[in-house]
C-alpha cells in the first residue's frame, strides 16, 4: 500500500471515532434536553395546580392583539474562524421588571412557576449545544466523504 493511502485510511479511521464520539454526545445532550423540557413541563403544572387552572393557561399569553416586546433570547451564527464552520451562540439579555415573562401570571408567583423558567432556559442551551454538534457531525462527515473519494481516486491510479 502506498504512504497516501496509509495515511487517508488513518485519517479515516480518526473520523470514524470522532463521528462517533459526536454522535454520542449529541444523544446525550437530547437526552438532557428532554430532560429539561420534562421539568420545566412538570413546574408548570405544579403552578397551575397550585394557582389554579384558569391562572396558569393560554389566556395569559401573548397575541397579535398584545402590545409588542423584545425577546430575551437571541440566536446567533457565526462563523468558527479555527474550522471554517458555522456555530450557534446564544445571547440571553436580563429582563426588567417590565419584561419579565412571569409578569403575565399575576402577582404572586409561585416557586415552581420560577423553576419551570429556568428549566426552560437550561433548554434553550440545551438546543444550542445539540446544534453545535450536529454542525460538527456534518463537518466530520462531510470530510469522511471527501477522503473516501480522494481514496478511490488514489486507488484507482494504482
Amino acid at each position: 500500500m502506498s504512504p497516501d493511502l496509509d495515511r487517508i485510511n488513518s485519517i479515516l479511521d480518526k473520523l470514524t471515532l470522532d463521528s462517533l464520539t459526536l454522535m454520542e454526545k449529541h444523544i446525550q445532550s437530547k437526552l438532557e434536553l428532554e430532560k429539561c423540557m420534562s421539568e420545566g413541563e412538570s413546574n408548570l403544572a405544579k403552578a397551575r395546580y397550585i394557582k389554579g387552572q384558569n391562572a396558569v393557561s393560554q389566556l395569559q399569553l401573548p397575541t397579535e392583539d398584545s402590545k409588542e416586546f423584545n425577546a430575551l433570547a437571541t440566536v446567533h451564527r457565526d462563523k468558527n474562524s479555527k474550522l471554517q464552520e458555522e456555530v450557534f451562540d446564544l445571547e440571553i439579555r436580563k429582563a426588567t421588571n417590565e419584561e419579565n415573562p412571569l409578569k403575565w401570571f399575576g402577582i404572586l408567583i409561585p416557586q415552581s412557576m420560577h423553576k419551570a423558567q429556568d428549566d426552560y432556559k437550561r433548554s434553550l442551551h440545551r438546543v444550542k449545544e445539540s446544534a453545535n454538534i450536529q454542525v460538527q457531525l456534518h463537518q466530520t462527515l462531510s470530510t469522511m466523504k471527501q477522503m473516501k473519494l480522494l481514496k478511490k481516486q488514489i486507488m484507482c491510479k494504482e
